[in-house]
């Protein structure tokens, strides 16, 4: 007896092999525009993936744009927690504490802040396109201290 790979019937091998072909393109470039630098995977991501990359659902990532030559990050915000914002504070708190640990893990400088100017004129945030890791690392810090503190 031989197993179809991606399906049970005909149909679903088709299919399969139709959306491979068709986002062939979109993953390729994909992997030649941006390298996965690290994040944290989604409790609720259903690829059978272990590590955090480029396409599983993750909770933090931080991406590098080869084209731009910066750095991004992203927070996954669709969660609705049952204790409201006492847990959302928690939760991008445990995300600091472990973007914290793999920060020292590597010796990145976890030390610096953001300046008057960083803040109030250049308006550092979540969708800033950072020239270094280090200056990813204090805009997500001082973000998430603000709104834990909040």
């Amino acid at each position: 007896m031989r197993i179809i790979e991606f399906g049970t019937n005909i149909t679903d091998r088709i299919k399969t092999l139709y959306y491979k072909w068709k986002y062939k393109n979109y993953y390729q470039e994909i992997d030649d525009t941006y390298e996965f630098i690290w994040g944290i995977k989604s409790g609720d991501d259903i690829s059978s993936v272990k590590e955090a990359n480029n396409y599983t659902m993750n909770d933090f990532d931080v991406i590098y744009d080869k084209n731009k030559k910066i750095y991004l990050m992203s927070v996954e915000t669709i969660y609705m927690f049952s204790n409201g914002l006492e847990s959302e504070k928690k939760y991008v708190q445990s995300i600091l504490d472990k973007f914290t640990g793999w920060m020292n893990s590597k010796e990145y400088d976890t030390t610096k802040g953001l300046s008057l100017w960083d803040v109030f004129t250049d308006g550092k945030n979540i969708t800033t396109e950072f020239e270094s890791i280090e200056e990813l690392y204090s805009c997500f810090k001082f973000l998430v201290i603000g709104y834990v503190n909040s």
